[in-house]
């Protein structure tokens, strides 16, 4: 224990203390950016997902009228045989 004592205050008369508490700042603030970077990630992958989404519902909507109007023609078709 006096061992850990007289290190702390030899660390603090000699600046090491400081530096060591920049390290542990420097540290934190990699590990903080690193979070952030992950959580820019994971909206832009959802962002993607969901233009996706939108994109295939849109196709969806494209082949429903593409139906729709070939059912018509058909009908069209039909009455005029008739």
């Amino acid at each position: 224990m006096e061992k850990a004592v007289i290190r702390i205050r030899r660390e603090r008369e000699t600046g090491l203390c400081n530096k060591r508490e920049g390290e542990d700042e420097m540290v934190k603030k990699k590990i903080e950016r690193e979070r952030e970077e992950e959580v820019k990630e994971i909206e832009r992958e959802g962002e993607y997902e969901e233009e996706k989404e939108i994109e295939r519902e849109g196709e969806y909507e494209e082949e429903k009228e593409i139906a729709k109007e070939r059912e018509r023609e058909r009908e069209r078709e039909r009455e005029r045989l008739f």
